[in-house]
């Protein structure tokens, strides 16, 4: 697996701790990440809503960086995946919801949240 050990490492990882989010042993993890053993695709869609990457990413067809969120709170890392997830009407609401705040913020906030698209 081409960027498996790369999203581990980014997030500050063991291999033991990896396998434990995903619910599988430490064994069957580094075969995947040695290219030994290919995980099945719920697995792959598994890692990739975990960890916030393209399954793409995972199979070595995309290259665009994984997003480094190990410095960020628990909290505040949710947050940022709640926004990374979010449809179209959530987007709204979650703008609606920071309309209050200091206007340039906002719009800085809102041209972010467009170019997520």
């Amino acid at each position: 697996m081409k960027n498996l050990k790369e999203v581990r490492m980014r997030n500050k990882l063991t291999q033991a701790e990896m396998a434990k989010i995903l619910n599988i042993s430490q064994p069957v993890y580094s075969r995947w990440e040695n290219s030994t053993f290919e995980p099945s695709l719920k697995h792959l869609i598994n890692i990739s809503q975990k960890f916030n990457v393209s399954v793409d990413y995972l199979l070595g067809n995309d290259r665009t960086q994984v997003l480094n969120l190990s410095f960020v709170s628990d909290a505040k890392r949710k947050t940022i995946n709640l926004i990374l997830n979010a449809n179209e009407n959530e987007l709204a609401q979650f703008l609606a919801y920071f309309s209050g705040l200091n206007i340039g913020k906002n719009l800085q906030l809102e041209n972010l949240l467009n170019n997520k698209n």
